[in-house]
């Protein structure tokens, strides 16, 4: 699913644009468009201390969430994989969607759709996942609130496809390692038999 907006972006710009298609590929690891630490700090840390956050406020509340046990391996695989799909999704989401969107239309009209595609994007692996109507809408709106900073870090970086990756990674990292996160003890929804 993570290579599919990679994909679609490189044949649309080979089959116009040729030459552009190593650019294309380049722009997730141009760090060098980055305008100052602060902006690289807010992409690594903004969904991280939001999830953070939430862990102590639900703990706070008396809700019962595990606590948080990580092996430093695991973490580490994971990083690098969520890198990799990052990646390949801002590839085509920012690189070339956006990109080509923002030269003819403001910002925020532009990352509402595109995130708003790219929350359809998620509906049938979540549905599979058994996840709940209610589950898969709060995820939408976050999905589209998500597209709506990678915008914002892209346009005001000077077209900066790095600072995109950098907040994707850091979203889905800090969203698989939440405590909560364990395929025994999350509610799933009933399976209906034939």
């Amino acid at each position: 699913m993570a290579v599919c907006p990679l994909a679609a972006a490189i044949a649309v710009t080979g089959w116009h644009y040729q030459s552009s298609v190593r650019d294309l590929v380049r722009q997730p690891f141009d760090y060098a468009r980055i305008r100052s630490s602060g902006w690289l700090l807010l992409a690594l840390t903004l969904k991280p201390t939001i999830m953070g956050l939430s862990y102590v406020w639900i703990r706070a509340v008396g809700m019962q969430v595990p606590s948080p046990h990580y092996d430093i391996a695991a973490v580490i695989a994971v990083c690098v994989a969520f890198f990799a799909a990052a990646v390949a999704e801002e590839t085509g989401w920012t690189a070339f969607a956006t990109h080509a969107l923002v030269r003819a239309y403001r910002p925020l009209p532009v990352a509402v759709t595109i995130g708003s595609v790219w929350a359809v994007w998620h509906l049938v692996p979540l549905w599979q996942a058994d996840r709940s109507a209610t589950w898969i809408a709060w995820h939408a709106g976050e999905t589209i609130a998500s597209r709506v900073l990678i915008v914002w870090l892209y346009v005001w970086n000077d077209e900066c496809v790095a600072l995109a990756v950098l907040y994707h990674t850091a979203d889905n990292v800090s969203w698989l390692l939440f405590p909560q996160w364990d395929p025994t003890t999350r509610p799933r929804r009933p399976r209906h038999s034939p």
